[in-house]
């Protein structure tokens, strides 16, 4: 699967890091939807956007972090969108 990045995710996870998270759980999360992964149990909690979202899912994987990402089978790839605090990428 092939994963593509918006400039605002891009951003977001250089903040991320200076912000001294966990850097590699969101590496893994990552990895796993190159993989093709789009299956998260808990402590990962998903949800599917709705309306011209359709194909958007917000992935929460800390209290106060999470990954809005776009998960495309038909084209095989996973479009990451943003990561953060969800207060603030859900703008």
């Amino acid at each position: 699967m092939r994963l593509t990045y918006s400039t605002n995710f891009k951003k977001d996870y250089e903040l991320i890091q200076k912000r001294g998270k966990a850097i590699s759980l969101l590496d893994d999360i990552i990895r796993r939807l190159g993989n093709g992964d789009n299956s998260f149990s808990p402590p990962y909690t998903v949800y599917p956007m709705g309306g011209w979202m359709h194909n958007y899912f917000t992935l929460y994987f800390e209290p106060d972090w999470a990954l809005i990402y776009k998960f495309d089978m038909e084209k095989d790839e996973a479009f990451l969108v943003r990561t953060g605090h969800p207060k603030e990428i859900q703008k």
